[in-house]
């Protein structure tokens, strides 16, 4: 059959209703196709070409990414807490969430309950304390209650003799 007639050209395995391009798929498919193959056997390629588009753009990516920040400050905040948490701990914001749950909103040392905001300084708000040897998750404490462990060098014995001290000095002022 000659070419440009109705049924002459192949059509194309991943859309039926279009011409085939080459190798059996259409135009976009095959293009998609090519790229990935590409990426697939040049990684450093794309970084290269991702680097210099960056940086020949900076001042766009940056103002147009401000006014995404801008325009969905509630998400960018839940983006930035979740990375943050990730980040530090290794775990979700969920699990994160629900560590807080199963200790009843109380803190771990004193098992008084929480207050405040830690991200304007507050010293009554939870935090996430770790092992700074092993990076093991232990409970969440009060700001203040994590500050004077890591104080004390989280250090049972120092501990111990400040307990002692604290003692030694409360029954000479009830004396």
């Amino acid at each position: 059959m000659p070419q440009g007639f109705p049924g002459s050209a192949p059509q194309a395995t991943c859309h039926p209703e279009v011409k085939a391009h080459c190798k059996g798929l259409c135009k976009p498919c095959y293009s998609t196709a090519q790229v990935r193959k590409h990426r697939e056997l040049h990684p450093e390629a794309r970084k290269n070409s991702d680097a210099l588009y960056r940086a020949e753009n900076k001042e766009e990516i940056n103002a147009r990414n401000a006014a995404q920040r801008a325009n969905n400050k509630e998400l960018a905040n839940a983006r930035c807490r979740a990375s943050t948490i990730l980040t530090k701990y290794g775990i979700t914001v969920e699990q994160y969430e629900a560590k807080l749950a199963s200790q009843n909103n109380l803190c771990g040392l004193c098992n008084k309950p929480f207050y405040g905001d830690k991200r304007k300084g507050n010293y009554g708000a939870p935090v996430l304390d770790h092992d700074h040897k092993t990076g093991t998750l232990r409970n969440f404490l009060h700001r203040r209650c994590n500050v004077a462990l890591g104080y004390f060098y989280d250090d049972p014995a120092i501990c111990q003799l400040s307990v002692e001290y604290l003692k030694k000095y409360q029954e000479i002022s009830n004396v």
